[in-house]
């Protein structure tokens, strides 16, 4: 049976999910009418302190967990945003329901407030099926948060914070669009926020759900925690989407995310000097001089680890390496910051097998956990052939 719970909320990104949707008009969504604007506001902020107070009445992490797995199998999108996100995060939802006309992006339109909260919450409900009809069998372990966890949640929480604080400092949702929204993310997205909140209380959970349909039993993970000042949030594993089958594979979240950070550091290398995507032969980067090979004289490395650290600051802090062919990462694997000797990969649990004529990379399937020097030297053999 499929995990019920898909993966943590990536939220990089998540407010241009809906750039080009169509041309924002008075027919539809109201957005333009102000009473009703009005209306849906007082409701929202109804609804708001009703969530918060339900969530602040949580005397333990037992809870919080049994209700986001019973809300998430009946579909409850709004209860499920409310218990990952800060409580005022009803703020991001309307700036990212409004369209804006915009030179470089075209005409966009309104979304509405069910497509906003499904946009915030798009790796989390991407493989959502109605189907499964699943109840929650209890929790089987609940472990104290590994420091890196902490730091995650940290960062996303300040990242969070810092969008609601300049709603709030700007006037508010109705003075802001979704693009410009966008970019204070990505800005935030390279801060160091590790001070950005306390964890007073967090675990690391692994529970159990039962298939309704077939009965059988499956686990899933979660990290439930409580920051001063705020009610028990959760946060469901791996930003990647990918389903987490051990705390162990946390590590494949961390090898998507510097995937993702390299692949913007090449595009902003390319836009400003046109040399990455011209180097035709592939190589290595990585984040040590022995994680290198073959690396054209044209290609800086430090600039690009600089400019990765824009979107993910931990890279100048742990092990990685990149193969890196027609101006895009096409394998990154990571060391697992617990130092537990193996690595994720990008994509996930594989190993380069080939790069064809046309660019494109070959695969093959890695059942086994590899240490990160292992992983190169494949990969240094594939590109050296």
């Amino acid at each position: 049976m499929k995990k019920i719970i898909a993966g943590i909320i990536a939220i990089t990104t998540v407010l241009g999910a809906f750039t080009g949707c169509g041309k924002r008009s008075a027919e539809n969504g109201g957005a333009d009418n102000p009473s009703e604007t009005t209306t849906i506001q007082e409701i929202t902020a109804a609804e708001t302190t009703e969530a918060a107070a339900e969530m602040a009445g949580y005397s333990s992490y037992e809870e919080p967990v049994k209700d986001f797995v019973e809300a998430y199998a009946a579909n409850d999108r709004k209860k499920t945003l409310y218990m990952q996100y800060p409580d005022n995060v009803m703020d991001i939802v309307k700036v990212t329901m409004k369209g804006e006309e915009d030179d470089e992006f075209a005409i966009t339109g309104d979304i509405s407030e069910e497509e906003a909260i499904s946009s915030l919450q798009y790796e989390l409900y991407k493989s959502y099926s109605e189907d499964e009809k699943a109840t929650f069998n209890g929790i089987i372990s609940a472990e104290s948060l590994k420091e890196s966890e902490a730091d995650a949640i940290k960062h996303n929480w300040g990242v969070m914070t810092g969008l609601e604080n300049y709603i709030k400092e700007h006037g508010g949702p109705d003075k802001i669009n979704r693009f410009e929204l966008d970019e204070i993310e990505s800005d935030l997205m390279g801060d160091d926020l590790s001070d950005s909140c306390e964890i007073e209380e967090g675990y690391h959970v692994t529970f159990e759900i039962k298939d309704e349909n077939t009965g059988e039993t499956s686990e899933g993970m979660m990290n439930v925690f409580r920051i001063k000042g705020e009610s028990w949030k959760v946060n469901v594993l791996d930003s990647s989407g990918y389903v987490i089958r051990d705390r162990s594979d946390l590590v494949r979240a961390d090898a998507y995310s510097v995937d993702r950070a390299l692949n913007t550091a090449l595009v902003m290398m390319d836009e400003s000097n046109n040399t990455v995507s011209s180097i035709e032969k592939p190589f290595i980067a990585g984040s040590d001089e022995d994680l290198c090979f073959n690396v054209p004289d044209s290609f800086d490395t430090a600039r690009f680890i600089k400019e990765a650290s824009n979107f993910v600051i931990e890279i100048p802090k742990i092990k990685w390496f990149a193969v890196i062919h027609n101006g895009l990462v096409v394998y990154c694997a990571v060391e697992n910051a617990d130092g537990t000797g193996y690595a994720g990969t990008y994509p996930p649990d594989v190993v380069l097998n080939g790069i064809g004529e046309n660019g494109s990379a070959d695969y093959a399937e890695n059942p086994e956990q590899k240490s990160l020097e292992e992983l190169y030297d494949i990969c240094a053999g594939v590109i050296g052939e």
